[in-house]
């Protein structure tokens, strides 16, 4: 019996000990705990939001330095046009876009930017139309979509018997490469 009352007051006496152990030691843990997965979760979204300005900044950087030249007059805004329009036929063959027509024209300044002018007639579907819309805005360079015409009038409907004509249609373009004038500052 003797032995059973000191196994019970030992028992009682690692309780207690727990007990206490537990409300000064243990209880506030779960909840710091709790609120140091909110901070991670906080300095988590800051570092994700950095990393995107991050990668936006340097594409952003990297548009500024391929459209960016440090002479009005510079032979380079001239000569960006070929690579221009080798990109260009590209594009249009990889989309299996028909190409009836380019012409790039002379440069025009506006402003401190400098415009190189094309006309294109195509023939595609509207769906390869807006696939080419889509991937010139995408493009590295600066791209303006001035103009697009599309005959899409009765006399086609009239004319064409074959449902394949009447998806392809004839459509003429008309954009300008940007390239941005670098200013010199006033002395």
């Amino acid at each position: 019996m003797k032995r059973n009352i000191i196994l019970l007051s030992i028992v009682f006496a690692f309780f207690i000990f727990f007990q206490v152990g537990n409300s000064f030691i243990i209880a506030d843990k779960p909840t710091q705990i709790v609120d140091l997965e909110g901070d991670t979760e906080v300095a988590n979204e800051k570092f994700i939001t950095a990393q995107i300005l991050s990668s936006s900044l340097n594409k952003v950087y990297k548009l500024f330095q391929i459209n960016l030249s440090s002479q009005i007059n510079k032979s380079e805004n001239q000569e960006s046009s070929i690579p221009f329009l080798s990109d260009l036929t590209a594009l249009l063959a990889k989309l299996e876009i028909k190409t009836i027509f380019i012409k790039p024209k002379s440069k025009d300044k506006k402003g401190n930017n400098t415009l190189i002018p094309y006309e294109l007639v195509i023939n595609c579907s509207f769906e390869k139309f807006g696939k080419l819309i889509t991937e010139l805005e995408s493009s590295e360079r600066l791209i303006e979509i001035e103009e697009f015409n599309l005959d899409n009038g009765l006399e086609r409907i009239r004319s064409t018997n074959r449902e394949q004509q009447l998806k392809a249609q004839d459509i003429t373009l008309k954009i300008s490469t940007i390239t941005l004038n670098k200013v010199k500052g006033k002395k």
